[in-house]
Formats: structure tokens, C-alpha cells, sequence
């Protein structure tokens, strides 16, 4: 019975000193960004302070709706991306006026350290997962150990168009 109970022990201890590293490095990669719910209203909305790490963060809404991926593409503005070219979207009939806007700017303190919508930065739409959609804000370099709020100002934003679950996200860009 001892030979079992210290073979358990041993694996037991073998396996924490494998998954806690692991587990450390995805807990700490989630606590930077920010992933909070908001209302896609016309508006602003003002983050809580977030972390970063010294890494390139994308800023992002994700969405839930009934929309197709023609019309979530029109309704933001942006055109299909397709092979790194821009394809207008057939049917596309919102004036530019009536489609949503979105810019923000985020802040250290009192110091303004970036905005988007910038040049570098354009509206893309490419498909993701059914029912969610997903509307590029822009970009930013983060710095370590700065503490951020980001501002987002929303018009344009037609009330007739069913959205759930829309979410404002900072995060890492993926690795590549």
C-alpha cells in the first residue's frame, strides 16, 4: 500500500510541476486586455483601468446578431476582405452617414496614447464563427506595467438592429 500511495504522490507532484507554469502563464495572459459587456448604442463608453504587457493589443466589438455577413459588413462600413484585396458588398445601401462609427482613444493617467481609428488602421470584415460578428477598432503597442482606459464613442448606431451579447475587447494580437 505505501509503494501506491507514494507512486500517486509522485505523479501527483510530477503533474503540478507541469500544469502550475503553465497554468500561471494562461491566468497572467488573461488578466491583460479587457473583456467587458456594453450596450451598441449610440454613446460613450469608458473602461475600467487594465493591464498590458509589452505586446501589440487589438481593440475590438464582438457581436452576436441575426445579421447576415453582407449586412454586419455594411452596417459598420467596412468592406469584405478577401485575399488581402477590398471587394464592395453587393446590396450595400446605407449611405455612409448611416452606418455605425466608432472611434476611441486610450489614456495612461492624463496622457493620451493612441486613437482609432487611425490611418493604418481600416475596417475590415471577414466571417467568424455563425451569429458572431466582429468589428476592428484598431491597434495599439502596449508598454508593461501601464495601467490604460480606453474611450469609445459610438453613433450611428441604428436601434432597429437586433445585437446581443456585444462585447468591447483589448486584447493581445495572436501570435504568430
Amino acid at each position: 500500500m505505501t509503494r501506491i500511495s507514494i507512486n500517486r504522490v509522485f505523479i501527483v507532484g510530477a503533474f503540478l510541476a507541469i500544469a502550475w507554469p503553465l497554468h500561471s502563464a494562461f491566468a497572467q495572459r488573461e488578466e491583460t486586455g479587457i473583456d467587458m459587456s456594453i450596450q451598441l448604442s449610440n454613446g460613450h463608453v469608458r473602461t475600467p483601468p487594465f493591464k498590458v504587457k509589452r505586446h501589440p493589443y487589438w481593440v475590438d466589438l464582438w457581436v452576436k446578431t441575426n445579421l447576415s455577413y453582407d449586412e454586419w459588413c455594411c452596417a459598420i462600413r467596412a468592406d469584405r476582405m478577401m485575399n488581402n484585396t477590398s471587394n464592395s458588398i453587393p446590396g450595400c445601401n446605407r449611405e455612409t452617414s448611416h452606418r455605425i462609427q466608432a472611434s476611441w482613444t486610450l489614456w495612461d493617467g492624463a496622457q493620451l496614447v493612441a486613437q482609432g481609428p487611425s490611418q493604418k488602421d481600416t475596417s475590415g470584415c471577414e466571417p467568424g464563427a455563425i451569429g458572431i460578428r466582429d468589428f476592428y477598432l484598431g491597434s495599439f503597442q502596449g508598454k508593461r506595467g501601464k495601467m490604460y482606459v480606453l474611450d469609445l464613442d459610438l453613433k450611428n448606431v441604428d436601434p432597429n438592429l437586433e445585437f446581443t451579447d456585444v462585447r468591447l475587447k483589448v486584447w493581445p494580437t495572436p501570435e504568430m
